[in-house]
């Protein structure tokens, strides 16, 4: 039986960070997942949408929002792949 190759990654998004960085930040989640060399890919971070309710996992905002985009795309990718994401996102908060 092979290894996994898995990428561990953290990160910090400012409460005030702007349009072109939350681009930038999910371009780099998207790169990581499909350019990597790496079977899972796991970021850990604290990301500051306070709309979005991670134990729920709902958005409270409209579908234009920065964090429903945010939420929606990382959300996406690991209900695809539930059994064994290939992304898994997980937020840290309070620490």
């Amino acid at each position: 039986m092979g290894s996994l190759r898995l990428l561990i990654a953290v990160c910090y998004r400012s409460p005030s960070s702007s349009k072109e960085n939350n681009s930038k930040l999910l371009a780099n989640f998207e790169r990581a997942v499909n350019e990597g060399r790496h079977d899972r890919v796991l970021i850990m971070g604290d990301f500051n949408y306070t709309e979005i309710d991670y134990t729920n996992y709902a958005v409270a905002a409209d579908e234009t929002s920065e964090a429903y985009k945010f939420f929606s795309k990382t959300l996406l990718v690991h209900v695809l792949q539930n059994d064994l994401p290939k992304l898994l996102i997980v937020h840290l908060s309070g620490l």
